[in-house]
Order: structure tokens, then C-alpha cells, then sequence
């Protein structure tokens, strides 16, 4: 199965989605990305395929001149958000939509996925799907923001590029993946498939001479505990539900790797590593 994973131009956002595309990848899917120049640092980070598309955005660099300013925290610097900050939908998520949603059609068009994944504040993606007729996934990051007028705000912001591709309305996503435990979601949140939350890391150079036998070579491991392998490929499998795809299981979910016999890892997780 393909599966195209659109994300919004900030790394923050990116990041949550990382478990869910390897647990894709390791369960045999093909799983490609595609956002902005500002998250393709942390796309190469997580060590997955990317499609560069559009223009830099600058959301990241908006919202340091927002939060961050000598001698005050974060949340002094805007406070809580009011119902009126939330209905202002920013005009750099309009440009954002004006620059990539054509580009998205073109790259969907021609890479003919099965299933799209998006982050909560990606709206493009489910335009792209209800144009091809796709289904989308979309993946919170936490408490549901839009339920506030977050979700308003971006139907009537978006509301004339929708109009040009024939839709009255922003669409809906086929399903939802929510991370979050449900106690902590307010009760007018829409229903979400649960899903484990599992830290990610990005990827780092070793130092010289760390082979097998302390000797010239490259050394790569990778570890991961086994209380979290369960709800990546259950995730997996119900974002194949949502595409009518069986996800690959059993070896041939996990026959590229071998296990490590050197025990480099704590007794709670297996270490596997290639050398070379």
C-alpha cells in the first residue's frame, strides 16, 4: 500500500506522526512525505522519503517572534487564548494553502496513493482526498484545537480555494488517530482511534571507530521497547482499515532485521544493528 503523509510546515507537528510511519514502513507499506523546506530537516532526521513542495513557509519563525522574548515565558508573552484569537485564522496558514494545495493535487495525481495521513492543522490534505477520491487519516497531536474556532476560521479562510475545485465546504477526514488519552480530550471531541505515543529521536553520527571490533566502519543500532511495538502496527492496521488494506504482519513485517547477539541494550529492549 502507499501512503502519502501530508504535514504542515512546522517539525513539531511532523514529529508526532514519526511512530506511525515506521510502523507503516514496518509492516511492508511504502510511505512517502511531503511538506515544505521548513520540515525537511526533521523528515531526514526521522530517516523517511520526502518530497520537497512549494515554498518555505516561516511558521516556525512566526511563532519564535511570538512566543519567545527576553525575561518572559511563553505563555506571558500571549496568555490564554480567547474564543477572538482563535477565529482569526493567520494569514501565513492562508498563504501556506495557496502554495501547496495545487501542488499537492499533482503530486497525488501522480503518485496514486492508497491512503493519506495529515496532522491535525493540515487542511489540504482532505481536499486532496475528497478530490480523488482517497481516504485520509488524520493524526492529533493533542487536545483537539478545533474545536474552538480554529475549525471556522479555516472553512471560511479556505473557503474560495474550495470553491474553485467544485467543494461547498472543507471536507472531513475518513478517520481520526488521537495519541491523547480520552479523559484529557474535551466530551464534545469527535471519536478517535487511540494510539500509543511513543518518543522519537532523530538520527546521529557515530563516532570514528565504533565497528564491530573497535576498528574503522560504520555502526548502526537501533533500539525499541517492546510495551510500544504493539500500538504502532495496531495503529498500522486500522489506518489499513480505513484504506481497505490488510497491513503485512508476522516476518514479513520484520524480516529486514536481525537481532544484535551483543546485549547493548537494557533487558527491556532488543537491540538490532547492521555493519558495514
Amino acid at each position: 500500500m502507499r501512503v502519502l503523509l501530508i504535514t504542515s510546515p512546522s517539525a513539531t507537528h511532523f514529529l508526532p506522526m514519526v511512530p506511525l510511519a515506521w510502523a507503516l514502513r514496518a509492516a511492508g507499506h511504502d510511505v512517502l512525505v511531503a511538506g515544505q523546506p521548513d520540515v525537511l530537516d526533521a523528515v531526514a532526521g526521522a530517516g523517511l522519503n520526502a518530497v520537497p513542495t512549494g515554498r518555505r513557509a516561516g511558521i516556525d519563525d512566526a511563532m519564535r517572534e511570538l512566543l519567545f522574548r527576553p525575561g518572559l515565558r511563553p505563555f506571558e508573552c500571549v496568555g490564554r487564548w480567547t474564543p477572538e484569537m482563535l477565529a482569526a485564522f493567520p494569514p501565513v496558514w492562508q498563504r501556506h494553502s495557496a502554495d501547496v494545495l495545487p501542488r499537492y493535487l499533482d503530486l497525488a495525481r501522480a503518485h496514486r496513493p492508497d491512503l493519506i495521513v495529515c496532522d491535525v492543522m493540515e487542511f489540504n490534505a482532505p481536499v486532496v482526498g475528497a478530490q480523488l477520491g482517497i481516504p485520509v487519516v488524520r493524526h492529533r497531536y493533542g487536545v483537539d484545537p478545533l474545536l474552538g474556532g480554529v475549525g471556522p476560521a479555516a472553512r471560511a479562510a479556505l473557503r474560495s480555494l474550495h470553491e474553485e475545485l467544485g467543494l461547498a465546504e472543507l471536507p472531513e477526514p475518513t478517520a481520526v488517530i488521537d495519541p491523547c488519552p480520552a479523559d484529557l480530550q474535551p466530551r464534545a471531541s469527535p471519536r478517535a482511534w487511540p494510539c500509543g505515543t511513543c518518543p522519537t529521536t532523530a538520527t546521529a553520527c557515530c563516532r570514528t571507530g565504533c565497528g564491530p571490533s573497535g576498528g574503522p566502519g560504520r555502526h548502526r543500532a537501533a533500539y525499541w521497547s517492546r510495551s510500544v511495538r504493539t500500538p504502532w502496527l495496531s495503529t498500522a492496521s486500522r489506518c489499513c482499515a480505513a484504506s481497505s488494506r490488510r497491513p503485512a504482519t508476522g516476518r514479513r513485517a520484520s524480516r529486514s532485521w536481525r537481532p544484535c547477539r551483543r546485549r547493548t541494550a537494557p533487558s527491556s529492549a532488543r537491540c538490532r544493528t547492521r555493519c558495514g
